[in-house]
């Protein structure tokens, strides 16, 4: 078994504590009703599950891939591309040819994420399963091919006797979006790309970004928060390292002169964008530093 990187070292690494690729961990636990003490860990040892993205092999021989495919092949921009980028706004120099790689790394990374997988509920997979076979079956009776009947027929047999799971599904999700074959993926990809984009950077150096094991965020026009959204979406946040954070804000709300525009915050500005990163984590929270990490978490969860 293989431990596969659901937040991708080369993204932790840019929050790093040490040369030695640690970062400072904290959760809640919710049996005690308190926070854990602030932990180093190393970058190998955190935000990863064994075979995640390992396709089924039906899928896999489907497609005519390796079932490491995504593994291998699916995250592009694990090798160069965020460290290319960090490096890039730091000295404010990102073109705007980059924002359709950005958009995709923004999607990529909320989509890859365990929580994603969240969504694809065996009840909703069976429920959906159901109701599809029941109309497939439906129009095959309208049809006259004894051939195509039988060829569907044998399709409807395997799926009802052996349902899709939602690992499957979602890394067939991946598989298909990486292929450019997933329609909804790229339909939200067209979208995003013609946001306005902002690069955050912190005006004191003592304050900085966090991060999570669900690194990013949306907001909506309600200034509501949300894993992801892309109705009435206000803007979609992530940091990219402990100095820098992007922002793809919905030209409907934001208007710009220019695609890419830099603003520096101040502390109260740092510490609101910081809270939407803790509340929609789904566990940890990820610093540079533990004295900042205490005080952040002792101002957004007061102990009573």
């Amino acid at each position: 078994m293989e431990n596969q990187h659901y937040v991708p070292k080369s993204y932790l690494k840019q929050f790093i504590a040490t040369e030695s690729d640690e970062v400072f961990a904290i959760q809640f636990f919710k049996a005690g009703n308190k926070w854990s003490r602030p932990k180093k860990y190393h970058i190998n040892s955190i935000c990863f599950s064994g075979d995640f993205y390992n396709l089924d092999s039906r899928i896999a021989d489907y497609h005519s891939v390796n079932k490491d495919t995504i593994e291998r092949d699916a995250f592009w921009y694990e090798k160069h591309f965020i460290a290319d980028i960090v490096e890039h706004a730091k000295k404010q120099q990102l073109l705007e040819t980059a924002i359709p790689d950005l958009a995709f790394f923004l999607l990529s990374m909320k989509s890859r994420n365990p929580r994603f997988r969240n969504g694809y509920t065996q009840e909703k997979i069976d429920k959906n399963l159901k109701k599809s076979i029941e109309e497939l079956n439906s129009e095959l009776e309208q049809i006259n091919n004894p051939q195509l009947t039988k060829v569907a027929k044998s399709v409807i047999d395997e799926l009802s006797s052996n349902p899709p799971k939602p690992n499957e599904l979602h890394n067939g999700s991946i598989l298909r979006a990486h292929s450019d074959n997933n329609v909804v993926f790229r339909s939200v990809l067209n979208r995003v790309i013609n946001y306005n984009i902002v690069i955050y950077r912190p005006k004191k150096t003592e304050d900085i970004f966090i991060t999570t094991d669900s690194p990013g965020y949306s907001v909506d026009k309600d200034r509501a928060f949300f894993d992801t959204k892309y109705i009435d979406d206000l803007y979609h946040f992530i940091p990219i390292s402990s100095r820098l954070a992007i922002c793809f804000h919905n030209p409907e709300f934001y208007k710009s002169a220019e695609r890419i525009t830099y603003q520096e915050l101040n502390s109260e500005e740092m510490f609101q964008l910081n809270y939407g990163s803790a509340v929609n984590r789904t566990k940890n929270i990820y610093f540079n530093n533990e004295t900042t990490l205490n005080d952040f978490i002792n101002r957004v969860f007061p102990k009573k």
